[in-house]
């Protein structure tokens, strides 16, 4: 990890006070570089050309040798310079892969890149600003705001490997029920129907994660199993905001006392 500090703080390491250079000056120092390394550090396919540079046979791009200020400085000529004009991690990587090439270029492009002081002065942003968290209220009673999501692999059991989860939001009771990862929208529904419905009635709201078994099929085979009119079933099934009560369920000494469901309809 130290190593990979210090690497990153090499290559930010000078950004600022880099100074561009045009090709020429570029490719000879390329070649005064490549004339002090061994033959045997030369990547394969590539061979000297007239400009005493390696160049690739295929597509005849630049070896830039493993020197960190000369590879900054090709960076900065294609970063930094006016005409360029900073055009980001994929701009700078399409402008140098064009005539140069070295091991890790797109690790190394990138770094410097995020070391530029003058992108995020200069640039707006072109994302909407984050709102402020918005926590989800207090339930005003027990089980009226429930949440389920699932416990995935786990070693096969009786032909099950997940446990679905269904908790009360106010007492954190939970119903801890085996299941299959390959559950569908239908099979949860009759989940909620056969061991959670019965004893605690239809809560007001319910919170899921944005999966597809979470989403409006899920909604629609509810009413369509249990034969409940829909207006019952719209708010149940939501995510505000996205979020979801992530407290840890507290042990319970002893299993709450039967509560008979509520009638129905009721009034939301």
């Amino acid at each position: 990890m130290l190593a990979f500090l210090d690497e990153q703080d090499n290559v930010l390491e000078g950004t600022e006070h880099t100074y561009t250079l045009t090709d020429g000056q570029l490719i000879e120092h390329i070649a005064e570089i490549t004339s002090h390394t061994e033959p045997l550090q030369w990547p394969s396919g590539y061979k000297l050309n007239n400009d005493l540079v390696l160049a690739s046979k295929e597509t005849g791009r630049i070896w830039v040798p493993l020197d960190e200020q000369l590879r900054r400085e090709v960076l900065a000529t294609h970063h930094d310079g006016r005409i360029v004009g900073h055009l980001g991690t994929s701009g700078t990587l399409e402008l140098v892969g064009r005539k140069y090439w070295w091991k890790d270029v797109i690790k190394f492009t990138r770094r410097y890149v995020e070391g530029c002081h003058t992108c995020p002065r200069n640039k707006v942003r072109n994302k909407k600003p984050g709102g402020l968290l918005q926590p989800l209220p207090v339930p005003e009673g027990p089980w009226l705001w429930t949440q389920s999501d699932f416990i995935t692999q786990l070693p096969p059991s009786h032909d099950y490997d997940a446990i679905y989860v269904i908790a009360d939001r106010l007492t954190k009771m939970a119903h801890f029920i085996p299941c299959k990862t390959t559950c569908t929208s239908e099979q949860l529904a009759e989940l909620h129907i056969r061991h959670v419905w019965p004893l605690h009635s239809l809560p007001l709201r319910h919170n899921t994660d944005r999966s597809t078994q979470f989403t409006a099929p899920y909604m629609r085979n509810c009413d369509n199993i249990a034969l409940f009119p829909l207006f019952l079933l719209i708010p149940t099934i939501s995510a505000p905001s996205g979020r979801s009560d992530t407290s840890p369920l507290p042990p319970l000494p002893s299993p709450l006392p039967f509560r008979s469901p509520r009638p129905f309809p009721r009034s939301l």
